[in-house]
């Protein structure tokens, strides 16, 4: 049994090497359930989740300190780490919708004392929203390398999405303000296509 959560943010610079592109990763707060209307670190949480290109929702695998107190546990609430998933989107989409829209990962922790059954509940509540899952364990190391993979993919595909919509938004903004004819005329004697040229 370790329970833990983050209590203040950490950034932390995550590099393959010396030549590599680093990124930097936050570690933030674990939400409760009525964080978007400030319970527990509520607001203090989400303000810096706005900053993060991907989120990375971490949710344990092991059932917490629960799984080590069966009589007093509700073992069917205790296997279902998919609620745990649905509470976190709940209360980043009640904070903002567009979190939700976010490029994402779902993240088992804990692997080395999980529980097969809210390993099969989170696998299978990833899947039925299409995000990429992996699992985790920081004791015995395992799929940390992975993660690190997945996450730099996510950062580059997300920074692809960030300059396509830059450049769409741009594109319609020409469209909506279009180039007064004496400005088109002065571009055009500027590439030489000027009359007598």
């Amino acid at each position: 049994d370790y329970p833990f959560t983050t209590l203040v943010p950490q950034l932390g610079v995550v590099a393959d090497g010396p030549l590599s592109d680093p990124f930097v990763l936050a570690d933030l707060p674990g939400l409760i359930q009525g964080a978007a209307e400030g319970a527990g670190l509520g607001y203090q949480f989400l303000r810096h989740v706005e900053r993060c290109r991907v989120l990375v929702h971490l949710v344990d695998l092991s059932g917490g300190t629960a799984a080590y107190d069966p009589d007093g546990a509700d073992l069917e609430s205790l296997a279902d780490a998919g609620a745990e998933l649905a509470a976190l989107e709940g209360e980043l989409g009640a904070f903002d919708p567009e979190l939700l829209e976010r490029r994402r990962l779902v993240v088992g922790s804990k692997l080395d004392a999980a529980l097969p059954a809210r390993r099969e509940s989170l696998r299978a509540a990833a899947r039925a929203r299409d995000l990429p899952y992996l699992e985790i364990s920081s004791v015995t190391r395992d799929g940390l390398e992975a993660l690190r993979h997945a996450l730099r993919s996510e950062l580059a595909a997300a920074r692809a999405d960030s300059a396509r919509a830059d450049a769409e938004a741009a594109d319609a903004r020409s469209a909506a303000w279009p180039t007064p004819p004496h400005l088109q005329q002065s571009a055009a004697e500027a590439r030489g296509e000027g009359e007598g040229e």
